[in-house]
């Protein structure tokens, strides 16, 4: 109650934050996330030592059908987690809801024992998070094997629209879904899609997004580049791509090629000089 007292809020009645009777608000998540991007927008114009970039946002998925096992109905409900916003010192944090929900990802296992579904995979996606002097966090793939006649709806957001990066930082990857992307007849499913008929042996796959970067990419220091790359986080291209951080074999792992870094820095710093607004 402390947190509220020092501003108030008030949302004009009949509009999507304060509707009437009988208006649908059933998919109102999204549209709490939103409302939370704009705020942390605004207070970034006030304090922008305390800017961050953009989350993922906000997606759920909800199976429902009869349950092979039991015989008996099922609804299967879960929270997907994305890439939060990189923000001046820290990396965005991977494989998290952020904003105002903070709930936790539902366990491989339990999903698995309670409901007609296989989960193939589950990793996170390197290069999803935005590029910047601290790097956003990075958006998660989920792929579903379903075992059972189900219908699927999704409620989700920032797949058209990537989420943005601050002061300088890049955007991150969009997210993304597709039924049984590795058939010819895949098909791409909209952000937002209600009781699509999925059949047992149907699989959908979920690819969320990764968060905005915060500053110049060029400022990251090249060694923690060099590590995201032997983490698996960045790839070798996007490392000379986005950081300037020119990687060479050594061993089993990657060492920095210093003079070449420094003069692939330049190059880029020169580029970006020249398509400037004057």
């Amino acid at each position: 109650s402390g947190l509220l007292r020092g501003f108030t809020m008030t949302a004009r009645e009949g509009s999507v934050l304060n509707p009437r009777f009988p208006a649908p608000v059933n998919t109102y998540n999204p549209t709490i996330h939103a409302l939370v991007d704009a705020i942390f927008a605004a207070v970034s114009h006030i304090v922008p030592g305390k800017a961050r970039a953009d989350g993922s946002g906000s997606r759920s998925i909800i199976l429902g059908g009869r349950n092979t096992y039991t015989g008996k109905g099922y609804v299967q409900y879960e929270i997907i987690a994305g890439g939060a916003g990189a923000r001046p010192g820290k990396d965005g944090a991977s494989g998290i809801t952020v904003n105002q929900s903070n709930a936790k990802i539902a366990p491989i296992e339990i999903i698995e024992s309670e409901f007609p579904t296989r989960i193939t995979r589950f990793e996170l996606i390197a290069d999803s998070g935005g590029a910047g002097e601290f790097r956003g966090g990075l958006g998660m793939r989920r792929e579903y094997l379903n075992l059972a006649d189900a219908r699927f709806s999704i409620r989700s957001m920032k797949h058209s629209i990537p989420p943005n990066g601050c002061a300088g930082g890049k955007t991150g990857r969009a997210g993304d879904i597709w039924i049984n992307p590795e058939r010819a007849a895949a098909r791409r499913l909209p952000t937002r899609y209600a009781d699509y008929p999925l059949r047992a042996g149907d699989t959908f796959r979920l690819d969320t997004p990764g968060g905005g970067g915060y500053g110049d990419p060029l400022a990251r220091e090249a060694e923690h580049v060099l590590a995201d790359v032997c983490e698996g986080v960045l790839s070798k291209e996007a490392a000379e791509h986005d950081y300037g951080v020119i990687l060479r074999p050594a061993g089993r792992a990657w060492a920095i090629d210093a003079a070449a870094t420094q003069a692939r820095r330049a190059h880029l710093k020169a580029e970006k000089a020249k398509s400037a607004p004057r």
